[in-house]
């Protein structure tokens, strides 16, 4: 499977709602930068190939994917130790609300995710 590279949505990623249904056209440098594995599918070999041109329609989800990612990009560097305490001392029921931010869910998800990622990672190959 071949991911693009999130670190090049915060410099690509400028549209909005009203953007669904329209397509992007990446330039030839953006293309690089983002599908530095080569693109999903067969479209090296197809269109790109013979074009130089990468186009793909805005869709809802990927909007929101590409939205969050600028989420956790723009707050690269927050320490999160802070929130973590701050959700440990509220009632349970406080909670799911307080984490249920738009903002701080995929910053706490990213953070957890990067913890155990760290965490696991030194067992991967026992």
């Amino acid at each position: 499977m071949t991911l693009p590279d999130p670190s090049i949505f915060k410099e690509i990623n400028q549209h909005s709602i009203y953007d669904i249904g329209s397509y992007i056209v990446f330039s030839n440098d953006d293309y690089k930068k983002v599908f530095k594995h080569g693109s999903f599918g067969n479209y090296d070999q197809g269109e790109y190939k013979y074009v130089n041109k990468f186009g793909i329609q805005i869709r809802k989800d990927g909007l929101g994917i590409g939205q969050v990612m600028q989420i956790i990009q723009n707050n690269a560097n927050k320490d999160m130790r802070q929130e973590w305490e701050k959700i440990a001392k509220l009632p349970a029921e406080e909670r799911v609300e307080y984490v249920n931010d738009e903002v701080l869910y995929p910053l706490l998800f990213n953070d957890l995710t990067n913890y155990i990622y760290a965490n696991v990672k030194q067992y991967k190959d026992q």
